[in-house]
């Protein structure tokens, strides 16, 4: 699925998945609970665009031109995950709004009982 990314800020995007996604598997390792500002992405979005993992957070998106291809995103953080979360920006212009912190800690805790049941 492509989501459009047309005249938002490109930083507040990748804060908004990155806020919205989950840890995942060896991810709780390194998992960052902090939100990432708008202003953080910015600066990590100059450097790439294309991200694997954040801080344990799985990504698997790219973020470059108007539209994203969220098929690696959403099969890991949900279907429809990434749209929800980029709706959710353009409605509020928040990077981790309620919407998005909901869509977060459900994420988590679906990721950790996962996680949960593979190491018994």
């Amino acid at each position: 699925m492509k989501v459009s990314i047309k005249d938002l800020d490109k930083g507040a995007v990748l804060a908004a998945l990155y806020n919205a996604s989950r840890p995942q598997g060896m991810g709780f390792v390194q998992f960052d609970p902090k939100p990432m500002t708008a202003e953080q992405g910015g600066v990590l979005i100059k450097r790439q665009r294309d991200f694997d993992y954040l801080q344990g957070r799985v990504m698997k998106i790219e973020i470059s031109g108007d539209e994203i291809d969220t098929w690696g995103y959403d099969r890991d953080n949900g279907e429809g995950a990434a749209a929800k979360a980029i709706a959710s920006l353009r409605e509020t212009g928040q990077p981790n709004g309620d919407a998005i912190k909901q869509q977060h800690s459900r994420g988590t805790l679906a990721a950790a009982a996962q996680l949960k049941d593979r190491i018994r």
